[in-house]
């Protein structure tokens, strides 16, 4: 709260002085006092993934996957914003913080923003215009172009077989994945926090969730490098994947083409796929990028799986250079 009335990175130990400058007369330091019981219940809902009212909201998915707090204060200065503009502001905060992370900025960095940002989202009007909230969101666009460069190297770098580094992964290849299908216009678009679920579940149960399936199996390439690269993987159903797993990957094909997401999909020939019109353009894009090359998917292949899968995430982005 102090953070977003004064737009002063405020400490711990400065904070009651803070307090007592800003609480200028007795009805102010009363209505200070009875705000704190609503402020702590927008800072619970908010803490639970929603928004500071209570309502659900899908924007803030990925944060709430990463279990990151730094940009709560804030949302919290977006309390008073009607849901359309809540929304808006939310989108914003929910990309520059994940870009925070996949960029490993230092937390001191990024908190230096969270002030001077949550100062400016605190003095906009609650039906503020879609211009007045970029202003107020200036913050979040410093130094974009340096992150997203450092973010692509970063990506680039993500391996599988580190654990923290494949909870990044499968959060990047969930986030493309449902950007694709929005942009096909394809019904019944899984939520992200279905696509970023992963599934133990035994043969003959119904499983949820996908597992990150790699295309040229790891088990066969496991001394080259890009086999574990983000251009290497996909989602795949664990029922469809788990028996196809170590296979080469042009007998993976039906598994791929079978597949409830339309990037999965783009694996294959397009004449082999029965999607509609909208979604056929999409996969003309995708291999003009990345051709369906599974009968010799090799590194460069891989190198161009990379490439298209780096272009859907930063269109998919609040916040660009």
């Amino acid at each position: 709260m102090i953070l977003a009335k004064t737009g002063a990175l405020v400490t711990s130990r400065d904070m009651r002085n803070r307090w007592r400058d800003a609480l200028t007369s007795e009805k102010v330091a009363i209505d200070f006092a009875n705000s704190l019981p609503t402020q702590a219940n927008y800072l619970r809902n908010i803490d639970f993934g929603k928004t500071p009212v209570g309502n659900e909201i899908r924007t803030l998915q990925g944060s709430q996957y990463f279990g990151t707090v730094q940009h709560f204060p804030i949302l919290l200065a977006a309390a008073h914003l009607l849901p359309l503009q809540f929304e808006m502001v939310a989108k914003i905060v929910e990309d520059r913080t994940v870009l925070s992370l996949l960029s490993k900025e230092r937390p001191q960095d990024y908190e230096k923003l969270v002030p001077v940002w949550s100062h400016e989202i605190s003095k906009l009007s609650p039906s503020a215009t879609a211009d007045e909230i970029r202003v107020a969101c200036d913050p979040a666009f410093m130094d974009a172009r340096r992150l997203l460069d450092i973010v692509k190297v970063n990506i680039a770098g993500l391996r599988a077989k580190n654990s923290t580094e494949k909870k990044r992964l499968r959060y990047i290849l969930a986030r493309i994945s449902r950007k694709v299908m929005f942009d096909a216009t394809i019904p019944a678009i899984p939520e992200l926090d279905a696509i970023l679920k992963t599934s133990r579940a035994t043969k003959g149960k119904v499983a949820i969730g996908y597992d990150i399936e790699h295309i040229r199996p790891s088990s066969i390439y496991q001394n080259n490098d890009l086999t574990d690269n983000i251009g290497n993987l996909v989602l795949a159903h664990p029922n469809d994947n788990r028996s196809f797993g170590n296979d080469e990957p042009i007998a993976k094909m039906e598994v791929y083409r079978t597949s409830n997401l339309l990037l999965t999909q783009s694996l294959c020939p397009i004449e082999q796929l029965a999607i509609n019109s909208s979604a056929k353009q999409i996969i003309h894009r995708i291999h003009e990028i990345a051709p369906p090359y599974l009968h010799d998917w090799n590194d460069q292949a891989i190198l161009n799986r990379f490439e298209l899968y780096w272009q859907i995430f930063v269109s998919d982005l609040s916040i660009h250079a």
